[in-house]
């Protein structure tokens, strides 16, 4: 064996030995709270003399999650949120104002504007591919159940749907405490079988988040 070998192999003993004297939480508490970005028109026409329009556009998103990390690498997380997305929904019909010539026109015959909310709760795992004490990153998979409030009348209600997604995040520790504060970042996709003369679609938002989070190391660290 060369001295240089020798000393590369030297190095990543010290290495190994140092990522495994640091510090990790067994489990954490993380509160979200951030803006959503998301904005669509959806129509649903009858007979084509009658629609309604439901717009949905930038909101704010919270959520609450706890992660529990069997390994220093991986974390299982379950995650309850809610995201607000501002809603107007309007219904107009096609009639004829003129007959000679044919001239028509629209005309909305009732109208509302709310908050249209997805409460997602989904089942994540996370990969935290950095071990050391200051610095926390991870990413990873989710898949959960998503269930809306409709606050306005006008459009149906809508059923649970199926969520898949994506979370990524940095947080760093506040000083010696167990307290950390970073950012994350979600993708969700909510399916959706639609129907004839169907209001809605799925839904692809995007939610940047502040992060507070709270952790306890395991035992013996």
């Amino acid at each position: 064996m060369t001295i240089r070998t020798r000393h590369a192999c030297f190095a990543a003993l010290l290495f190994m030995s140092s990522m495994a004297g640091a510090t990790t939480r067994s489990w954490s508490l993380r509160l979200e709270a951030g803006t959503s970005q998301y904005s669509r028109d959806t129509f649903a026409s009858y007979a084509g003399i009658h629609y309604t329009e439901l717009s949905l556009d930038d909101g704010h998103a919270l959520a609450i999650a706890a992660e529990y990390r069997p390994t220093t690498l991986l974390g299982v997380e379950l995650s309850l949120g809610s995201v607000e997305l501002d809603a107007r929904w309007r219904e107009v019909e096609i009639r004829p104002i003129s007959f000679n010539p044919p001239v028509l026109q629209e005309v909305t015959v009732d109208s509302d504007s709310g908050d249209f909310v997805l409460r997602p709760i989904t089942l994540g795992l996370l990969v935290h591919p950095l071990r050391g004490e200051r610095i926390d990153f991870y990413v990873g998979p989710q898949l959960g159940r998503t269930s809306f409030h409709i606050d306005l009348h006008g459009p149906p209600s809508r059923d649970p749907e199926w969520t898949l997604g994506g979370k990524a995040g940095v947080e760093v520790r506040i000083a010696e405490s167990p307290w950390s504060a970073g950012l994350a970042y979600r993708y969700l996709e909510t399916q959706h079988d639609g129907q004839e003369h169907d209001q809605y679609t799925g839904l692809s938002i995007h939610l940047l988040s502040v992060v507070l989070s709270y952790g306890k190391a395991p035992r013996g660290d």
